[in-house]
């Protein structure tokens, strides 16, 4: 059955945003959401008097200023005088300004299963800091649930993004690859002879969130 609307280019963009971050969970659930959207389009297009106005959706979403993509907490920046942009924009943009031959190639995500048999889901963004390429993984878990892993590793400002993925892969599975604490009748404690170092966020009293690395040098 041929379409019976046509969509704008910022709605287009809109569908694609949408169905990248759910993709981001689950590619299943992706595509039956953007079948969803499909047929609500189809049906506003037979019928565009169903409905009612929404008063209360009127503020615009936040937007990079150079690809007008939705921009989300974890992968936006906002500049002074400047405007919002998403991570990759940044870069290019901050790295053309500086004359730095940047490398801004996307990594996919991966999964990590842990040594309890736990799947641990990460993305990967890419960051140009004063000090050189830093390169994070923010673990990805169910629509809604909050805490998890975090992941970070610096290079040089030339480095190669494909040296550093390979490198922070590594060091998450090495992470991942030992229990580092475990319940006991005393309570939560760090296990031996491994030594856990990072930081441990609180996220309103609802959910700890770690940035977590392991060494077995003694502290």
């Amino acid at each position: 059955m041929s379409k019976t609307y046509r969509l704008t280019e910022r709605a287009e963009a809109d569908v694609g945003a949408i169905a990248d971050f759910i993709a981001g969970d689950s590619v299943d659930a992706a595509v039956k959401v953007v079948l969803a959207l499909e047929d609500a389009f189809g049906l506003l297009a037979s019928r565009p008097g169903i409905g009612h106005a929404r008063h209360d959706r009127n503020q615009e979403r936040r937007r990079c200023g150079l690809c007008r993509k939705i921009l989300c907490a974890h992968d936006s920046i906002s500049i002074a005088r400047v405007g919002d942009r998403c991570c990759r924009c940044f870069n290019d943009e901050t790295a053309d300004q500086l004359g730095v031959d940047f490398d801004n190639t996307a990594m996919p995500p991966f999964a990590i299963t842990d040594v309890d048999g736990v799947q641990h889901r990460f993305e990967i963004r890419s960051m140009l800091v004063p000090t050189g390429h830093a390169m994070y993984a923010r673990e990805v878990g169910k629509l809604g649930a909050k805490g998890g892993y975090r992941f970070e590793i610096l290079g040089d400002l030339e480095a190669d993004a494909h040296d550093l993925f390979t490198r922070l892969r590594d060091r998450i599975r090495q992470a991942l690859s030992v229990r580092h604490v475990e319940e006991t009748e005393n309570g939560w404690q760090i296990t031996r002879p491994h030594r856990l170092s990072g930081v441990i966020e609180w996220d309103a009293g609802v959910a700890a969130i770690g940035a977590a690395d392991a060494s077995d040098d003694p502290p």
